[in-house]
């Protein structure tokens, strides 16, 4: 098999590739995202909880300012997941300021940023804790066929490949190249957060080649001996020995999903048969599989589909759609929008980058 990275891999479709078009974030308020944690914080304790609304600056930005505000280490601010930057988004930080003092109330004058609440909780805000993402996207300039658009957006509640979306990788993949470097000893120092960054970029790409060739096998993933389910809105997991229709009508309502495989050492959930196709799929990439290993990653697994909670969508205007819908974390918003459209992304052209953002 030829290995991925000399030629772009294009992941494989589940409801076939899309003709129909349109373009993305021609304006940061078409792309609107609001963190869920899932949680109240309970008023008290040693961490202040800020819910921030934020537009054209990125997760890790918005952290240095509060710290620098704040007159407290980087380290001091935590934040579940990182949010886009060409977009109005809402997410929440925590800060670990040990009893009541008055930089509670710090007054926090930073451009593009709104803080919406303040409150204490016992607990810093650990990465990966929110439970959801809600979206809502305006696409504009579309061009197809209407009919199949609604069709396509119908079928997603169905579920939608739960590919890792391009901005995992970086512009034109840089990231993914930064790791093979890493990975060959070509990278000496590299700042943990960076580091961290590469590792999961390696994840991604692996996880992307299992899911896309089980979908080129089989269409919509069929229940296997040897799978590993795992429970919808939990990251509980158990391996199938024998397939039986209770589990496969579980699948069918979402209750369940089939996983594929974030890579790394110890021991791997699947059975045989499935650990031997998964190798395979991923088999053009013997560097990046050894290298996760090395660093010390533990074998994990992800849900092949995902599927949006309160999907709706309106028409504006003949070739303005606006669509919203809930995602759990980790889960990109992109894969949804790429089995409806080929997207231009229009912030990413602006900023020089490829404008293929979904494609």
């Amino acid at each position: 098999m030829q290995s991925q990275h000399h030629h772009v891999f294009e992941p494989v479709y589940l409801y076939g590739k899309p003709r129909n078009q349109g373009v993305i974030r021609q304006f940061p308020a078409d792309f609107i995202v609001s963190e869920h944690l899932g949680f109240d914080p309970s008023g008290e304790g040693e961490h202040l909880y800020l819910q921030v609304q934020k537009q054209g600056e990125n997760t890790q930005w918005v952290a240095r300012q509060l710290a620098s505000v704040f007159g407290i280490r980087l380290r001091e601010v935590s934040f579940s997941g990182l949010k886009d930057r060409h977009a109005l988004t809402t997410q929440w930080f925590s800060l670990h300021l040990p009893g009541k003092t008055d930089r509670d109330h710090q007054v926090i004058d930073l451009p593009n940023i709104t803080v919406l609440q303040r409150v204490r909780h016992h607990k810093k805000l650990r990465r990966g804790v929110h439970k959801a993402n809600a979206f809502e996207i305006r696409i504009r300039s579309v061009a197809g066929d209407r009919a199949d658009i609604e069709h396509r957006l119908a079928s997603l509640q169905k579920g939608f490949p739960n590919y890792f979306g391009p901005q995992r990788f970086g512009t034109a993949n840089q990231n993914l190249e930064k790791v093979r470097q890493l990975f060959a000893g070509q990278l000496k120092k590299v700042r943990r957060e960076t580091r961290s960054l590469y590792l999961s970029t390696a994840r991604a790409w692996l996880f992307n080649l299992a899911l896309s060739g089980r979908l080129s096998e089989e269409g919509r993933p069929g229940l296997r001996e040897g799978d590993v389910l795992q429970l919808a809105g939990t990251g509980s997991v158990f391996c199938v020995t024998e397939p039986d229709s209770e589990l496969v009508q579980r699948l069918e309502t979402g209750d369940l999903f089939i996983t594929g495989p974030l890579w790394g050492r110890g021991p791997v959930m699947t059975g045989a048969s499935i650990t031997v196709l998964e190798q395979g799929f991923t088999a053009a990439e013997p560097d990046l599989k050894a290298g996760l290993e090395a660093a010390g990653l533990t074998s994990d697994r992800r849900a092949l589909l995902s599927r949006p909670h309160q999907l709706s969508w309106a028409w504006e205007n003949e070739t303005t759609v606006r669509i919203g819908f809930s995602l759990g974390r980790g889960v990109y918003a992109t894969s949804l929008l790429r089995e409806v459209f080929y997207l231009m992304d229009a912030m990413v052209r602006e900023n020089g980058g490829t404008n293929e953002l979904v494609g």
